[in-house]
């Protein structure tokens, strides 16, 4: 069984990217062959996009339509992408709901079809979705068993996203000497191969952590570094209402009243988009 790919989250499409993908997919070409070919040419071509708008209803949308493709198609390959996509999409919007039963569906597909780099993500996001959604034990053992896999195929990125989806339940948790632990072996991880994307979620689930521990100082530290990383990698990421809705917790336990109220109408203001 040869190295997994590398991973990467789902990006959300542009206008551009949506008509170039969707049209061929949705629109129409009469030969059903060559639609499932060209289906699963464009959601592998996806699935190395990494996730770095907010555009996330666009995204929805796009990949909602093509999981009823996939489904007329009956296409295995094209159908538990589009399961993964569409459930990724619903994730980072706060679908949790939505999103769970998607990915029940694409982690047995994956495993059917021995797809061990997407079942371990698939896997880990579905723990952090246990795991928020208030089933905290069941999120950690999920979570666990893809690092574990992780671990047996020696994969260095399943790995560290596996540990980086963990970070978030001890935030969660409120635990914080397991949540720094987990986010310094994934950072490292990351850091070498270059995917700081992560990193900057890393410092932020770290900044929510210590906000339960009442270390403001160190959470503003957090967030900082965070900060430093969307402006080395251009300026705009992904999860900006978190961004603004933990740099409001910040403020508010540092005392700074109208800072938090203004940060925390920003983040409405970014999730309502």
């Amino acid at each position: 069984m040869g190295k997994p790919k590398k991973l990467i989250f789902l990006r959300a499409p542009s206008s551009r990217l949506r008509r170039v993908t969707v049209g061929p997919i949705l629109g129409g070409s009469p030969e059903p062959g060559k639609l499932k070919h060209e289906g699963q040419k464009k959601q592998k071509m996806l699935a190395r996009v990494t996730h770095i708008s907010s555009a996330m209803p666009e995204a929805t949308k796009y990949f909602s339509d093509v999981l009823e493709v996939a489904k007329n198609l009956g296409d295995p390959e094209l159908l538990v992408s589009a399961y993964y996509s569409t459930g990724n999409a619903l994730y980072c919007q706060g679908h949790f709901g939505k999103a769970e039963p998607l990915f029940r569906q694409a982690i047995t597909r994956f495993e059917q079809l021995g797809d061990w780099a997407r079942w371990i993500r698939a896997v880990s996001l579905h723990g952090g979705i246990l795991a928020t959604t208030g089933s905290y034990a069941e999120g950690l053992a999920e979570c666990q068993r893809a690092l574990a896999r992780a671990h047996e195929l020696n994969a260095l990125d399943g790995i560290a996203f596996s540990t980086l989806c963990l970070s978030w339940i001890y935030a969660i948790a409120g635990n914080l000497a397991s949540n720094r632990e987990t986010s310094r072996r994934a950072t490292e991880t990351f850091e070498h191969s270059g995917d700081r994307a992560f990193v900057y979620l890393l410092y932020l689930f770290r900044s929510y952590s210590e906000v339960c521990a009442g270390q403001f100082e160190a959470a503003a530290e957090s967030i900082a570094k965070s900060q430093t990383i969307v402006q080395d990698l251009g300026g705009k990421l992904f999860a900006g209402d978190i961004f603004g809705s933990f740099s409001a917790e910040v403020a508010l336990g540092k005392g700074q009243i109208e800072q938090a109220l203004s940060m925390a109408e920003q983040a409405v203001a970014i999730a309502g988009r």
